[in-house]
């Protein structure tokens, strides 16, 4: 029977097996943007853990667009078996009323009723301060991302507790669009807070300040020295190589088809069953996950600003 099997070229029918099933092994993956580094190294390990639980995971790009986003899970809904949603622009009213019934998980935004895996956002803040403070800097900027994100919110929280320490002054510059572009729009509110220490949101904001201090003449780590977050491959690839915290993407993405492939075998539980207020997070339901500081030549000791 194998060997019939195997000369007819058989393949099972993905069709066949939906109407038995009631699941087509179809998975989702909405992402912010497609382009940014950070977003395509996480969806090649979801693919991968998608792929060996024999699962398709089908990508969608939302443009940065809560309209889009939601659009999308309604289009979604019904032709998959669950989605990832990646650092989700959906506003309370529509998570609570206007998404579809739909199993769900969330990469970098918390919410009490979405089972989530996420990037510990104080960490990333903590990590770049220590390093910067170690190297004798004590004058420090932080270039935020858009407020409205659950990641840029949670590192605010953090600069936040930074500042009322007295063993140094920490600036909070932005927000700004986490692209290049966003980064070097940062350049000059950056330069007016006399800071020889920086935390960009993430790489690729980090690369675009980087570039623009370059033009104005500011030596980088010379004048200023810049830390980057997410680790993506051109960070290495830069002049001089980006000091960066590396994000665990390999394991967020694991971790979300994991999480979701286990929403589905319970039977389509949506992520909205809920808990009491009271009750602890279901460990099952919530991963937490922390990156890793990698020095390169970005950062220096402080040598004075020209």
């Amino acid at each position: 029977m194998l060997r019939a099997v195997e000369t007819l070229g058989y393949r099972p029918n993905r069709a066949a097996r939906e109407l038995s099933t009631g699941r087509g092994g179809v998975l989702g993956m909405l992402v912010p943007d497609v382009a940014n580094p950070f977003f395509a190294e996480l969806i090649r390990s979801a693919q991968t853990a998608a792929r060996a639980r024999e699962k398709l995971l089908l990508i969608a790009d939302t443009a940065q667009s809560e309209a889009q986003e939601r659009e999308l899970l309604e289009s979604l809904a019904g032709q998959i078996d669950g989605v990832i949603v990646c650092s989700s622009r959906l506003g309370p009213a529509h998570l609570a009323d206007g998404v579809p019934r739909l199993p769900m998980v969330f990469v970098n935004r918390r919410e009490d009723d979405v089972p989530a895996v996420v990037i510990d956002q104080g960490a990333i803040v903590g990590v770049s301060v220590r390093h910067l403070r170690a190297l004798g800097h004590r004058q420090l900027a932080f270039l935020s991302g858009p407020a409205h994100l659950w990641s840029s919110q949670r590192r605010i929280e953090a600069v936040r507790a930074w500042q009322s320490s007295d063993e140094l002054a920490l600036d909070l510059v932005g927000p700004f669009d986490p692209t290049f572009e966003g980064g070097a729009k940062a350049a000059e509110p950056l330069l007016a807070t006399g800071a020889t220490g920086v935390i960009a949101f993430n790489d690729v904001m980090a690369l675009g300040l980087m570039n623009r201090l370059s033009a104005l003449g500011v030596s980088v780590p010379g004048d200023v020295s810049v830390v980057g977050s997410d680790d993506v491959p051109l960070a290495r690839m830069w002049t001089p190589a980006l000091t960066t915290v590396a994000a665990p993407t390999h394991g967020a993405g694991i971790s979300a088809v994991e999480l979701l492939c286990g929403l589905t075998l319970e039977g389509g539980l949506t992520a909205r069953a809920g808990r009491g207020a009271d009750e602890a997070p279901d460990p099952l339901r919530y991963v937490e996950l922390e990156g890793h500081l990698i020095v390169r030549g970005s950062t220096a000791e402080k040598r004075g600003r020209r």
